[in-house]
């Protein structure tokens, strides 16, 4: 279904604003990234993963730059001029081209970590196809724009579109589902290792969920509205990316902290204490349990789809093999 976007004022907000708010929304989610991007810098300057996040960092600088300078020329430069508010340009299409680049290399980033720690074939190459294809077929959409860049002409090319869109949802899914999967199978049965599972697992949900939410709002409201709000998820997703990863990377120190202080705190138990005739020694008893060393200093260890799961390196990987040390002392 097509629509008619003739050069009259209604065009500017049914399309360039939706744009504009979508930009807004890309230049404060690149404030937040730069945050992060220093934040990562400063404390982990020895990982080997730098040069990863650095890419990425370089490629939302474009991305946002390119945004800028588009709105700029339409608003501005071409104020007054109906016609430029009808067509986009290369500038515009670059969007969907940077969207699917960022988003496949985040999605292989998740991939590789998906590999360390469940060790399947199957399921990497499936987050691996599924991220190619949506990477590709964003650029696709991005060559079309540049072929037709009439906006009356967006859902003439329909379906590379919900194949770019598809993909994405079920990558950033899959990726999710997988790590909180496998992290609720590593329970142990203590209350506080748990506990520092359940905000990793917490962390990878809500942020694959997070950055799949604006895919999915991305094409329903392309679908089914011929006003631009679309625009306004597309803006604001290729950050999302970003920030996940990053984010990921920082939060290692703060689970490695919360870890140290859940897993190592001793337990005291006191038993039998009887004060009743004086031949008898009270008998006090010290446990020391859920002393499970847990490493979380690499790069390699995070996790999700827009999240931070984190590998664990376990003494013992089941309960029963936890080692207990029970001493008594008669005083």
């Amino acid at each position: 279904m097509q629509h008619d976007y003739g050069p009259d004022l209604s065009t500017a907000r049914e399309i360039q604003g939706p744009c504009l708010l979508g930009i807004f929304l890309n230049v404060l989610l690149y404030g937040v990234v730069l945050v992060q991007a220093q934040i990562y810098y400063s404390r982990y300057p020895q990982d080997r993963i730098w040069l990863k996040v650095f890419i990425l960092i370089f490629a939302n600088t474009l991305n946002t730059a390119f945004n800028m300078a588009w709105i700029y020329g339409v608003l501005v430069n071409n104020f007054g001029n109906f016609e430029s508010l009808t067509r986009a340009n290369w500038l515009q299409a670059s969007q969907h081209a940077f969207c699917g680049i960022i988003s496949m290399m985040v999605q292989l980033f998740y991939a590789r970590r998906i590999w360390i720690l469940v060790r399947s074939r199957l399921l990497v190459a499936v987050i691996i196809a599924t991220s190619r294809v949506s990477g590709l077929a964003a650029i696709g959409s991005a060559i079309a724009v540049g072929m037709r860049p009439a906006f009356s002409e967006l859902q003439s090319f329909e379906s590379i579109g919900l194949i770019w869109l598809i993909s994405c949802s079920v990558c950033d899914i899959s990726i999710a589902a997988i790590l909180s999967i496998f992290l609720s199978r590593q329970k142990t049965g203590f209350t506080r290792t748990d506990t520092v599972l359940k905000l990793v697992i917490r962390s990878t949900v809500s942020n694959g969920i997070l950055t799949a939410s604006f895919t999915i709002g991305h094409m329903i409201s392309w679908l089914s509205t011929p006003l631009g709000i679309h625009f306004i998820f597309n803006y604001g997703v290729v950050k999302l990316y970003t920030n996940s990863v990053i984010a990921s990377l920082n939060s290692r120190s703060e689970l490695a902290a919360r870890a140290s202080v859940a897993l190592s705190a001793p337990i005291i138990d006191v038993k039998d204490l009887n004060f009743a005739s004086a031949p008898t020694t009270p008998s006090v008893a010290v446990s020391e349990r859920e002393h499970i060393s847990i490493s979380m200093s690499s790069p390699d260890i995070l996790g999700s789809s827009s999240g931070c799961m984190h590998e664990y390196n376990y003494e013992s990987r089941y309960a029963e093999d936890i080692t207990s040390s029970r001493t008594t002392y008669d005083t």
